[in-house]
This record gives C-alpha cells, sequence and structure tokens, in this order.
C-alpha cells in the first residue's frame, strides 16, 4: 500500500520573504483519516487514522510535515518530510526515503497567500526501489475552517491509475493533539 503526505503550495504574485521581516514559525495540530479505494470502486478500505502536524517556517523558507499513520492491528508508523519552499516561485520540492524507494516531491501553490495558502498540487515519483515510476498525484484544497482535504491518485509507470486516497484532516489543539498521540501503539 502506498502513503504519502499532503504536502503544502502559494499564489503567483506572491513576493520573496525578507528574512528580517519573516514571521514567527507556525505550527498546526490535526487529527485525521485516510482512506483508500480502487479506482473503479471494487474495493474500498476502511478510513485509518492519522496525526499530522504541519510546521511553516517562512524564515527557513520550509515546511516540515510529521505525520503518524494508523497500520494494521492499530500499529501506527511515524515519518517526518522536510519541503524547500521558493515562494518567489511558488512551487516546493522535497525528497522523501522510504523503505519501497526514494520520492522526488516536486509542488506548486495554487491559492492563498504565502505561507497561509489554501490550495497546492504536488507530484511525487519513485526515482529507485519497489515502486521505481509509480507516481503519487496530490491536490489538497483547506477550507474557511482550516480543514485540509487531500485528493491523491497513485498511478503506475504505464500511466493507469491503480489506486485512490482521499485524507480529510482538521485543526486541533496541541493539547487534544498530544493526548491522541499517547494513545497510540507506534511502531
Amino acid at each position: 500500500m502506498l502513503l504519502l503526505l499532503a504536502c503544502t503550495s502559494g499564489t503567483p504574485d506572491s513576493q520573496p520573504v525578507v528574512k528580517d521581516t519573516a514571521p514567527p514559525a507556525e505550527t498546526i495540530w490535526y487529527t485525521g483519516t485516510s482512506q483508500g479505494q480502487k479506482p473503479d470502486g471494487s474495493f474500498v478500505e476502511g478510513a485509518r487514522d492519522l496525526l499530522f502536524i504541519r510546521i511553516l517556517d517562512a524564515f527557513e523558507s520550509t515546511l516540515t510535515e510529521r505525520v503518524w499513520t494508523e497500520g494494521d492491528r492499530k500499529i501506527w508508523s511515524t515519518y517526518e518530510l522536510v519541503h524547500q519552499v521558493d515562494v518567489e516561485k511558488n512551487s516546493f520540492t522535497s525528497e522523501f526515503v522510504t523503505a519501497e524507494g526514494t520520492l522526488d516531491v516536486v509542488g506548486a501553490y495554487d491559492a492563498g497567500e504565502p505561507w497561509a495558502w489554501t490550495a497546492w498540487h504536488s507530484t511525487s515519483t519513485y526515482r529507485d526501489g519497489d515502486y521505481l515510476g509509480t507516481k503519487v498525484e496530490s491536490q489538497d484544497l483547506v477550507d474557511g475552517a482550516g480543514v485540509v482535504t487531500t485528493n491523491k491518485q497513485i498511478v503506475d509507470p504505464d500511466g493507469t491509475e491503480s489506486w485512490i486516497i482521499l485524507e480529510v484532516l482538521t485543526p486541533t489543539t496541541q493539547e487534544e493533539f498530544e493526548a491522541a498521540l499517547a494513545l497510540i501503539n507506534i511502531q
């Protein structure tokens, strides 16, 4: 099963952040779910819980994602991904090393102000490993309440869409996030 992050994005006329005037880093805590299915609907996986932290750091030009994902038998896995953000080009990139291979992540911001983006898209491509050439195409939207909805399409090397993932992340307080984190069994 492929699982990939909910990457982040910006606006076409955004200005570069001057380091001396950069806003302080912002941390957002989320709880959510992820659910996958075959494109034809012939199989729908049960929803899995997610815990997610997003750290937006204009001074460092990074967006960090810390993710905890519920797996089989309620055993959770975790990873961290740091995106390099280019506000001037409205884009972000990262390298995501997994046990199955390394993904090159390339994305762009579609709406919202710099460091407060409300829509973005990305393509993550396995450059090696078990899924060489497989792509994860992701579209992310943030609504007025801060809820992030992510639609991901897994595309095999031959161009066939093989899996669809829907993730919904709801902002929560740090205290509620930490209480939920304390209850999980991390592998």
